[in-house]
């Protein structure tokens, strides 16, 4: 899957490890919080039941959130295609090298989530809502062992790689040669019993934070939507799944699913279970600020 035979391969990984090197000397990325916050100790692996090892090993897309240097959360889908290690206690993705920005935010501020929200064309059939929270690490250069592992959970949950010099070799290239895994170090998971995340979550390993995320500044230009709400809404209420994501108290992204309900002037209308959106979002209905699609 990472063959360094293909063309710029190579010249890819190297760019990548010069840009981790450049950030590494960076000012602010020195200033950056690379470990636990003070409070939520980290020092044993997370460990997790049967039926949530049967999410994070079937579920095949799941919502990747990594922070902003603005202090927003942005989602984006992930094929994890099972990568984790419950002795060990991480999840992993692979990701394209083509995707500098969010490398590069990722590097800046390991806090991540993933949301594994979706039973479609998986294998589990469990309707648990899984949030896991931990510390990122790209793998530029990954070892035998973690590219065989990578290359046996892809073929398992995606079938044998296509081949063909020349159509599939060329056209799949991005995706099974111009790829590095991302490990996610698990400090958190918490589990809902349903899909819509009502109920109680059970909560493994650090215990969520019981304060709510501090308020943000507004930005310089004002908290109005940057886009057409309406048009934005109609968007977003036709696919599928719905998710909102921030930033939460203790400095990891917290991704829940919501409803669009319609669009105003102030912005979007959603709807969540209640007790899932922080206090000060209006509740378990809220007019937040469209600035982009989800």
């Amino acid at each position: 899957m990472f063959t360094e035979t293909a063309s710029g391969v190579c010249a890819g990984r190297l760019a990548l490890e010069q840009v981790l090197d450049q950030l590494r000397a960076d000012d602010t990325y020195q200033e950056a919080d690379r470990t636990c916050r003070p409070g939520y100790g980290c020092d044993m692996a997370v460990s997790w039941s049967e039926e949530i090892d049967a999410v994070l090993g079937g579920d095949l897309t799941a919502a990747l959130t990594y922070l902003t240097p603005a202090g927003g959360a942005v989602a984006t889908c992930v094929a994890p295609v099972g990568l984790r290690d419950r002795q060990a206690g991480w999840v992993g993705f692979t990701t394209s090298l083509g995707f500098g920005k969010k490398l590069d935010r990722i590097e800046r501020d390991p806090h991540v989530a993933l949301a594994f929200h979706a039973r479609e064309h998986g294998t589990s059939h469990s309707q648990r809502y899984v949030l896991v929270q931990g510390r990122a690490e790209i793998v530029p250069d990954p070892g035998e062992a973690l590219l065989t592992l990578v290359w046996d959970q892809a073929v398992g949950v995606l079938g044998p790689a296509k081949r063909g010099r020349l159509f599939w070799d060329r056209w799949l290239r991005e995706y099974y040669a111009v790829r590095v895994p991302v490990l996610v170090h698990l400090d958190r998971i918490m589990a809902w019993p349903d899909l819509r995340c009502a109920g109680r979550p059970e909560v493994l390993g650090t215990p969520a934070p019981l304060e709510p995320p501090a308020p943000q500044a507004p930005p310089k230009g004002g908290t109005g939507p940057r886009l057409n709400s309406a048009k934005a809404a109609r968007r977003c209420r036709v696919k599928r799944h719905q998710l909102l994501a921030y930033r939460g108290a203790d400095g990891y992204p917290v991704t829940i699913p919501i409803e669009i309900q319609g669009a105003g002037p102030d912005g979007m209308r959603l709807r969540a279970v209640p007790g899932l959106l922080p206090p000060g979002a209006g509740g378990p209905d809220c007019w937040p600020t469209a600035t982009g699609p989800s």
